[in-house]
């Protein structure tokens, strides 16, 4: 597993550079999904169409949690004392590093050195919190309205993503990416491109990933600059039997069909996490502590 995640990560940076170079209140209602914006054919290839040709449904909220009475852990665990991607993660997730201010989640990543599992010496900590085993969801409409840390902050990492949920998978505990893994977006800090990406991975086999590359980025290059990521944005994804959409402010830029990939068809859990990137290690002058704001979560079906 490591070696495919290192693989992996490898891979996204090599895709940020590449991109560089060519740069140089809604409970217990039903409601209309919001109305799909393409964002347009540069910069999305031919997502623009599909986005256009999505369908409006009528969702029915089935998850909120505005955070506005402290985190409820019978929904969320937070790790502690817990890495991800050992050795190329440098950062050590603390329960201490996830709380709740002003009505919002919090995942604070800091300067640290501190000394986790086997003798590791870890030098950033960070928070994560998920619902696995405790709330999981097939299809739907999956959304964060999230402010992310300062692109100042060299190689933070943020990201909402969802995996299989271990006990309800076929078959349970499936291997990655076998299962898949939805990442309705990551955003890293680099002084390259300043863009959030949404990706759906998944394999034929144990480590065989067949989107070893991020997937679209928003904004586009023809709008690059144009969103400050610090501010409050929502970030979605629309998954069904047949096709993915990934949206940002319900504006439509990156859709998977089953005609390209396996779509999955069993519940998925959520995540939310803040990771330091190896890959653009931050420097002495970097912004840290660094902080990623959730102001919600939902989901619908």
């Amino acid at each position: 597993m490591a070696a495919a995640m290192t693989a992996r990560w490898c891979a996204v940076v090599l895709a940020v550079l590449l991109v560089a170079a060519s740069c140089c209140d809604a409970r217990q209602r039903q409601l209309w999904g919001p109305a799909v914006k393409a964002v347009g054919e540069k910069g999305v290839g031919n997502d623009a169409d599909l986005c256009k040709s999505l369908v409006r449904r009528n969702w029915t909220l089935t998850l909120e949690d505005n955070f506005s009475e402290g985190l409820n852990t019978s929904r969320w665990e937070v790790r502690q004392n817990q890495t991800h991607c050992e050795p190329c993660e440098p950062q050590l997730y603390l329960s201490k590093n996830v709380y709740v201010a002003n009505g919002s989640l919090v995942l604070k990543t800091d300067r640290e050195r501190v000394v986790g599992p086997g003798g590791q010496v870890f030098n950033f900590t960070s928070g994560w919190v998920d619902t696995k085993e405790r709330w999981y969801q097939r299809f739907g409409r999956f959304e964060i309205n999230a402010s992310l840390p300062d692109r100042r902050s060299t190689g933070i990492w943020p990201a909402f993503w969802l995996m299989p949920n271990p006990s309800t998978a076929s078959p349970v505990d499936v291997c990655w990416p076998v299962g898949g893994e939805i990442d309705v977006f990551e955003y890293t800090a680099n002084p390259f491109v300043d863009a959030v990406f949404a990706t759906f991975r998944w394999g034929p086999s144990c480590g065989d990933d067949k989107q070893p590359l991020p997937g679209s980025m928003y904004p586009p290059e023809f709008r690059a600059g144009s969103v400050d990521f610090t501010e409050f944005h929502t970030y979605a994804v629309e998954w069904n039997e047949t096709t993915m959409a990934f949206f940002v402010d319900d504006e439509c830029y990156h859709v998977k069909t089953a005609n390209e990939v396996s779509i999955p068809q069993d519940p998925f859990y959520l995540i939310l996490d803040t990771a330091v990137a190896w890959y653009f290690p931050p420097g002495p002058d970097a912004l840290y502590p660094v902080y990623h704001v959730i102001d919600y979560v939902r989901a619908y079906k």
